[in-house]
């Protein structure tokens, strides 16, 4: 079964790359803590594979995917802190600073 998904594609400068990302549900005040998904680093991954979790989720609260630097519809950089505290640093740049992370290569 195919079902469509209406999550848009939206984009954000963090610490100077260009960033896909989407999210769905309320506003961080309205909606509380989010729920960022951050995707495997495997070649050809991609935010996309949490599209559906997102919609799903965002009816209970807000979510968000990003796609990590160089991967996906990101820019890649040079180098990048790919640790989990790096990565909390670049998803407080792009504004979210609490969350709670969730790390998977597929569901």
């Amino acid at each position: 079964m195919n079902i469509a998904v209406k999550t848009n594609d939206l984009f954000v400068t963090v610490d100077g790359l260009n960033t896909r990302y989407f999210e769905e549900g309320p506003s961080e005040e309205r909606g509380g803590v989010p729920a960022i998904m951050l995707h495997g680093s495997s070649l050809g991954s991609s935010a996309d594979v949490f599209r559906r979790n997102v919609a799903a989720l965002g009816k209970q609260g807000r979510a968000i995917a990003f796609d990590l630097p160089g991967l996906g519809l990101a820019e890649r950089p040079r180098d990048f802190d790919y640790t989990w505290t790096g990565l909390g640093r670049w998803t407080g740049a792009a504004g979210y600073r609490r969350s709670q992370e969730s790390e998977s290569d597929h569901l």
